[in-house]
C-alpha cells in the first residue's frame, strides 16, 4: 500500500497499525522514499506460540540426526 508523507503526518497511528499487518510504502512527490514493515517477532515470542503444538515426547536428538542425514 502506498501512502503520501502528508497523509502519514496527518494520521500516523493509523499507518503504524496498518504496518503491523503489511508493508506500507511512504511516497513523496509520487516516489517511494521509505517503507514501514511489520517487525519480526522475537525468538522467545515465536517459541511461546509453539507451546501446546509440539508433542511432549519429542526426541530432539533423533530429529537432529535425521536432519543431518538428509
Amino acid at each position: 500500500m502506498n501512502v503520501s508523507i502528508s497523509a502519514l503526518k496527518t494520521n500516523p497511528g493509523y499507518y503504524i497499525e496498518l504496518a503491523q499487518q503489511k508493508r506500507v510504502a511512504i511516497t513523496k512527490n509520487g516516489k517511494v522514499v521509505a517503507r514501514l514493515i511489520p517487525a519480526k517477532p522475537s525468538k522467545a515470542e515465536s517459541a511461546k506460540k509453539l507451546i501446546g503444538i509440539l508433542p511432549q515426547n519429542l526426541d530432539y536428538d533423533a530429529l537432529r540426526e535425521d536432519r543431518i542425514m538428509q
